[in-house]
């Protein structure tokens, strides 16, 4: 992957200048956290949350400030109400990954796997290099409807997309028409892939996964695009 060049890192800094703007106006900071214990704990003290994800779990995966960290907002008490964590995998096949289940926890090797009933375009891909898996995005309830899923989203992307240098951004998201919708066009996915019909690791039980997944160049190209229209101009209702 080449080098990002000036204009790429100005379209960046440019949209998480703006982000950071709009996110102030509303009376929250955005930061950040390389403790993700800290993060699996707060998340699972939340309500109306889904639980901390496996994926990005130190006790189920090696995690630590080099390849890991959680974005957070605040509000004007200092009291976290949204969150969005991010892993780096550096892989030379990502699929292999899903096929000896590294993709989902790592820290200790399995007796047996569960078997994937992986999708046959899932099959035909290869994803590699610096890939950054997002996931645990979180908002509190009384701070959802208020535009912040969209605009939390794309800019830790962006921030993932710099600090770690990636050739990917993938997440993992249930499969639904809402949700296809949600990663689309909330928070901008450039493709949705169907995964997987079956066992789903992370959780031990049948489900039904997509992969959204976007190149280094086409998180930049939305960038791009993002930075020549209004921050927060399409709002989701989480559930």
């Amino acid at each position: 992957m080449p080098r990002f060049d000036e204009p790429s890192l100005a379209a960046i800094q440019t949209f998480v200048d703006r982000s950071c703007e709009h996110f102030e106006a509303m009376g929250l900071s955005y930061g950040f956290n390389g403790d993700m214990t800290a993060w699996a704990d707060w998340l699972s003290k939340q309500p109306n949350s889904h639980g901390v994800t496996k994926t990005h779990d130190p006790k189920h995966t090696h995690l630590d400030p080099g390849n890991s960290f959680w974005a957070h907002l605040q509000d004007a008490n200092g009291q976290v109400v949204a969150c969005h964590a991010q892993r780096l995998i550096v892989t030379d096949d990502f699929f292999d990954d899903i096929i000896t289940q590294t993709a989902f926890f790592d820290r200790e090797p399995k007796i047996r796997l569960d078997d994937l009933d992986l999708r046959l375009e899932t099959k035909l891909m290869r994803i590699s290099g610096r890939v950054c898996l997002g996931g645990g995005l979180y908002i509190h309830p009384d701070w959802r409807g208020k535009g912040l899923y969209n605009v939390l989203s794309r800019t830790t992307r962006a921030i993932s997309l710099r600090h770690f240098k990636l050739d990917w951004y993938l997440a993992y998201f249930l499969t639904s028409q809402s949700r296809t919708q949600l990663g689309l066009e909330g928070a901008a996915f450039a493709h949705a892939l169907p995964l997987l019909s079956g066992i789903y690791p992370p959780y031990g039980r049948q489900t039904d996964i997509q992969l959204m997944m976007m190149t280094r160049e086409e998180a930049l190209d939305q960038i791009r695009q993002d930075n020549q229209t209004a921050i927060g101009s399409v709002r989701y209702r989480v559930a």
